[in-house]
Order: structure tokens, then C-alpha cells, then sequence
């Protein structure tokens, strides 16, 4: 509930400097490219004023992403990678109220969910029971909503003439919400393997809470913009 109500506040927020009074010299558009947890991308903006950007932004992401291989995660003695969705798009306000500080609100579509894929070269742990294979793999995939809100902090502006940098911290929520685990065959294969399978992910489910209906979102990029 807490993150729900700082979702609506960012909200009212942009819709605030939305009806604020706005000079025409902050209008323009702006376009930056961009780095971060979602992959590799481009981001396009148009000034409402001097306040609001409308915002729209599209990131592609290889199968294996140098910022989601340095998050550790360890379970059970499986070392697990997150592999993220390879498209994702987003369409939002940034409200620049204070300086370079700006809050931002808006949706973001993805066309895959996030996946955590696990290789073991021995004996793996799967819900009470320790199996003994010479390799094996498990995926763990998160299925949220496909159209997702998001609530956000950032600095610096999309617009302004010539060069800048921009930096965005935004989570999306969803209210839909299931870890779905399978393995590779030689793991499915052993007599009660999938009831642990299930079981394991139940407990990762009951384990997160809420943290599960979360999706976080972190950028880096460089714009250029120019007014008019």
C-alpha cells in the first residue's frame, strides 16, 4: 500500500505541473540514448513547457546484459543469471520541479518477462531434496503484467540546447504476479523432481511479498536537444 501512495502522489505531482503556468522557452525536443537495466536504447522527448516533457523511449537487451550479470544471486547452490525482456517501450511525463531534479510517471511495455537461468555442474538443492547430476539447468521466469505503471526519480533534463546527461530510477507495478520454474530434462525426469520444482517456487513466492509485483528500472544515458 505505501508504494501504491507514492505512485499516486508522483502522479498528482505530474499532473500539477501539468496545470502550472509554462513559458514557451522551455518547449523543444530532445533525444538521448541510453544504458541500464532494461538494455540498450533511445529515448525521444518534446517540451510542454518549461516543466513538463512528454517522454517516449524504446530498449533492446541481448540474452546476457553486463549490468544484470554483475547482480549476484546465488540459490541453493545454483548461480543464476537474469536474462531481460528484449524489447521494452516506455511513454510518460518528467515533471522538472526543482533544478535538475525531476519525477517521472508514465507505462512501460515489455514484450518478454524476466528470466533467472541456472547452470550446476553438480548436485543441486530443489525444495527439500539434493540431486545428483553432472549438469543441469533451471529457469525461473517472473510473469507480470504486459502493460505496466511506473513512478520514478531522475536527474537532469531530456531537453535544453546541445549536450547533457541524464540519470532515471523508476519502478513499475504490477498487480499480476507468478514465478513459473522448469528445468532441463534430465532433472525432470527423476520421480518427484517436479513437486519440489513447485514447491520451490512457492516458497520464492511467499518469501518476496511484494517484491515480486515490482519491476525496477535503472538508466544512464546522453541527450542532445534543441529548442524552438
Amino acid at each position: 500500500m505505501r508504494y501504491l501512495t507514492i505512485a499516486g502522489l508522483t502522479v498528482v505531482l505530474l499532473l500539477i505541473g501539468l496545470l502550472l503556468p509554462a513559458s514557451t522557452a522551455g518547449q523543444g525536443i530532445g533525444v538521448g540514448v541510453k544504458v541500464g537495466t532494461l538494455g540498450y536504447g533511445i529515448d525521444g522527448g518534446f517540451g510542454l513547457g518549461d516543466r513538463i516533457v512528454l517522454r517516449g523511449g524504446v530498449a533492446f537487451s541481448p540474452q546476457q546484459l553486463f549490468i544484470t550479470d554483475m547482480i549476484p544471486a546465488d540459490i541453493s547452490g545454483i548461480d543464476y543469471s537474469l536474462e531481460p525482456p528484449r524489447t521494452a517501450l516506455t511513454l510518460g511525463l518528467d515533471a522538472h520541479l526543482v533544478g535538475p531534479l525531476k519525477l517521472m510517471g508514465g507505462i512501460m511495455y515489455r514484450t518478454e518477462d524476466l528470466v533467472a537461468r541456472g547452470d550446476a555442474d553438480g548436485p543441486v538443492e530443489i525444495g527439500p531434496t539434493t540431486y545428483t547430476v553432472s549438469s543441469s539447468t533451471v529457469w525461473a521466469r517472473l510473469e507480470l503484467s504486459s502493460v505496466l505503471p511506473y513512478a520514478g526519480i531522475g536527474l537532469g533534463k531530456l531537453m535544453g540546447i546541445s549536450f547533457g546527461v541524464f540519470l532515471d530510477a523508476v519502478m513499475a507495478y504490477s498487480s499480476r504476479s507468478e514465478v513459473v520454474m522448469t528445468a532441463s530434462p534430465n532433472l525432470t525426469s527423476i520421480p518427484g523432481f517436479n513437486e519440489d520444482l513447485q514447491r520451490e517456487a512457492d516458497d520464492f513466492v511467499e518469501d518476496a511479498g511484494l517484491i515480486k509485483n515490482f519491476y525496477p528500472m535503472l538508466q544512464v544515458g546522453v541527450r542532445f536537444g534543441f529548442g524552438f
